[in-house]
């Protein structure tokens, strides 16, 4: 018998509406406002704060591609995940011995609790962990468009609108953070990947820490350069997340001129210079870019702009969407080359060692809330 055109594209509508019917997959919610998804955002990490997860990998479900970087405890490798369709991730690889002597298993603790909790585009997602006798792993989101750090060094400087739409995706991060009562304290390039859509994608968190949205904390910890007045004086000071935005004030200023606001080789000496407000601004600067740095780098804390209120309220943003921005509406500046799902091309070639081992597990109780 032979079937007509129509009836037959009749047949397939009635049977892809009866499989969307059936489908159990949620249609993704899109929210009209940044309050709406804090909301919901904090909803959820909070549900997931409380859980307990259990690791559902090891080493011998990896296949090691290439070390892409190493770190104070450790490195970052690249594998091949052969038990999920041969995905590929990065993998935090964190030495039990080196954690100990530095005194940071509350810091690598927060780390794993932080990452599993936490849901936003320009944060890196969270794949799994697990840990043997030597080493813990975080197996996370792989970026392979590699660091901004390398991509700011290869340009020297960016134009202000590139500026402009990196700062204000680290500006939605941070208002995320905060809102959840975490600080990241360790801004800076070199934490910052890029992925293959040319969105950041914020990748450490070795140095973050849940104070509550009105807490503070005495810890001096990060990148010096980076680092706000109050964390490089010598008495103890209560901070919030303000250092979080002070960071971000001299990322502005370096992608917009290509070298650092202050430069001194101690840290007093660049106190100095903080404190007298000892910043060049080239001729070049927009006035408005000019402005946002002042406000961010104020040493007093009493003028500094410390909230997400303040700096998107800036006249920098004025011709920002966040919501746009938000869900990647807008045409990155810069989208970097990617080859495929492995490709390394984008970070600098370093040599592999092999992963350490040791027969027995001898800070099995230290670890043992990871």
């Amino acid at each position: 018998m032979l079937i007509s055109i129509r009836d037959l594209i009749e047949k397939v509508l009635r049977k892809r509406k009866d499989e969307d019917a059936s489908s159990t997959t949620p249609t993704p919610v899109e929210y009209e406002s940044m309050a709406e998804v804090l909301r919901q955002g904090k909803a959820e990490f909070e549900r997931k704060w409380q859980l307990k997860m259990s690791s559902s990998i090891r080493l011998s479900d990896m296949e090691i591609c290439k070390t892409l970087g190493f770190g104070k405890f450790g490195r970052v490798i690249l594998v091949r995940l052969l038990s999920r369709q041969n995905a590929y991730a990065a993998t935090k690889v964190m030495n039990k011995r080196v954690i100990l002597a530095h005194s940071t298993v509350e810091c690598v603790i927060f780390e794993k609790k932080i990452l599993q909790a936490t849901s936003f585009p320009f944060l890196v997602r969270y794949y799994d962990h697990f840990k043997d006798n030597a080493n813990l792993y975080l197996v996370l989101e792989y970026v392979p468009g590699g660091d901004m750090f390398t991509h700011l060094r290869r340009a020297n400087r960016f134009d202000d609108a590139s500026t402009r739409f990196y700062v204000a995706q680290i500006t939605l991060s941070l208002e995320y953070l905060h809102h959840l009562g975490i600080v990241h304290r360790d801004l800076k390039p070199e934490n910052l990947m890029v992925g293959v859509d040319g969105f950041l994608k914020i990748a450490d968190f070795g140095l973050a820490k849940r104070i509550g949205v009105r807490g503070k904390t005495s810890t001096k910890c990060g990148t010096k350069v980076y680092m706000a007045p109050e964390l490089l004086a010598m008495r103890r000071v209560y901070y919030s997340f303000d250092v979080d935005w002070w960071a971000l004030g001299v990322m502005t200023y370096e992608m917009t001129v290509g070298r650092m606001p202050f430069e001194a080789s101690h840290p007093m000496e660049m106190l100095y210079k903080i404190n007298r407000r000892q910043i060049r601004y080239p001729a070049y600067m927009n006035e408005n870019t000019v402005r946002l740095v002042h406000g961010l780098l104020e040493p007093n804390l009493k003028y500094r702009l410390v909230s997400t209120q303040q700096v998107k309220a800036h006249p920098y943003f004025q011709k920002t969407n966040w919501m746009q921005l938000y869900y990647k509406k807008v045409r990155p500046p810069f989208v970097p080359v990617v080859r495929s799902a492995r490709d390394t091309n984008n970070f600098d070639p370093i040599s592999d060692e092999p992963i350490e081992e040791w027969s027995e597990d001898v800070f099995a109780k230290e670890f043992e809330d990871f």
